[in-house]
């Protein structure tokens, strides 16, 4: 029960951490990508694009692990590969939404290409937990 409310924890408090990011107006946003170009070849482009792969790898590292938690409770989450389907596409949903807020934030903009790199982040933040599962099925 502890694992559960720690995970749970973790996915809200990421979700909120990335809709607080994105109802700060543009130039808040830039001061604060701005504060992480310590090196010539960064840009605030590559800061940004960074940070939605980043926090969308890290939600879908903990979406993940929350849903296999409920594997015993909900059956179709162990058919094939369903439990990463069910990640990215909540992943892709918040990424979704969250685009959508953006659109109303003054200076922001809803941009489709932030949701690709989203959903790639998420993908690549499953890429751990397969091959550690498919390490354990194979020797177990």
């Amino acid at each position: 029960m502890l694992k559960k409310t720690i995970l749970w924890t973790s996915v809200i408090s990421i979700l909120i951490l990335i809709f607080y990011f994105s109802s700060e107006s543009a130039i808040e946003s830039s001061e604060r990508s701005d504060m992480f170009i310590i090196f010539p070849f960064l840009t605030e482009t590559l800061v940004r694009k960074s940070a939605h792969f980043i926090i969308y790898m890290v939600l879908a590292f903990f979406v993940y692990s929350l849903l296999n938690e409920y594997r015993q409770d909900l059956d179709f989450l162990n058919r094939g590969k369903n439990i990463y389907y069910i990640t990215i596409l909540i992943v892709l949903l918040y990424s979704l939404s969250d685009e959508i807020h953006q659109y109303f934030v003054p200076g922001r903009a809803c941009r489709s290409i932030d949701i690709l790199i989203d959903v790639l982040g998420g993908t690549v933040g499953l890429i751990p937990k397969y091959f550690i599962s498919s390490f354990y099925k194979k020797f177990s």
